[in-house]
């Protein structure tokens, strides 16, 4: 996707149109617009950056972290942007396709409504661009998908978390086991399994 010199910030509502209708990429004969060429079974093999757009379609994303999340434009898209960053823009077509496309597109990009997000000092684009896509065991084995950012102390989030009930998990599968049948003999219930 190529950086444009446009960023974004949070909570903003951007409207991002493409002018052009046609290009030529991906070595497919003839041309086609901003939404691309629909896919077809044999693309069930190939990665895509958006999934669900078609072969060609005109996509972006905000900020260059591999983990940036693609969202289809096509000939028009109205988007919240979740997070500041740079606005990038591409075709969507799989990795074998990228050393030969060929083609351009042109668009605008209108600030329907400037965000009003009030920044949480220490949280910056670098910070969370850091953060793990998963959690992982001890092992190194991949968790679940990170989700959720708590700020704070570690005194105001496990005061925060025992106010809401919530409990700390065991962090050995051996202290599960003896806790699950400790509480289990006392006829109580066990909440903090692994």
């Amino acid at each position: 996707m190529g950086a444009q010199k446009f960023s974004s910030r949070p909570q903003d509502r951007c409207r991002i149109r493409e002018k052009s209708r046609i290009r030529e990429s991906c070595g497919l004969q003839g041309a086609f617009g901003p939404t691309g060429l629909p896919r077809g079974f044999a693309d069930l093999v190939l990665e895509y950056a958006e999934t669900d757009a078609g072969h060609g379609a005109l996509i972006g994303r905000i900020g260059s972290s591999e983990y940036a999340q693609a969202f289809l434009i096509g000939e028009s898209k109205q988007y919240d942007v979740p997070v500041a960053g740079r606005l990038f823009l591409g075709i969507n077509e799989s990795a074998n396709d990228t050393s030969t496309a060929q083609g351009s597109f042109e668009v605008t990009v209108e600030i329907v409504n400037e965000g009003s997000a009030t920044p949480v000092s220490g949280i910056t684009p670098d910070l969370l661009s850091k953060l793990p896509r998963r959690v992982t065991d001890p092992e190194g084995k991949p968790g679940d998908m990170v989700n959720v950012l708590i700020v704070g102390t570690q005194d105001e989030v496990v005061k925060a978390s025992s106010a809401a009930e919530w409990v700390q998990v065991d962090k050995t599968v051996r202290n599960t086991a003896l806790n699950a049948a400790s509480e289990s003999f006392e006829k109580k219930d066990y909440l903090t399994m692994q």
